[in-house]
């Protein structure tokens, strides 16, 4: 069954590339601001862990939907015609 998606169209809109740019720029803020968190006492380490990790999966997903987007642009093509 698919899942109706709307989109606000005054809102702007972000590529794939845009979006793993940012990540990338998240995951590398992060590795150099958590340490000093989890030094000072203000983050565990576990959760610095975590909140990576999520994010390195985020980048992982983007990555895989600029890496098979013909694939996904047929599917959901198809799922619409199959109604």
């Amino acid at each position: 069954m698919a899942i109706p998606m709307t989109r606000d169209p005054a809102a702007p809109r972000f590529t794939v590339d845009h979006q793993i740019a940012e990540v990338k720029r998240e995951l590398a803020l992060r590795s150099q601001v958590y340490p000093n968190l989890v030094r000072n006492g203000k983050m565990k380490q576990a959760e610095a862990e975590l909140c990576t990790g999520r994010m390195q999966a985020v980048l992982t997903t983007l990555e895989y939907m600029r890496e098979n987007r013909q694939v996904i642009v047929a599917a959901v093509a198809a799922s619409r015609v199959a109604g």
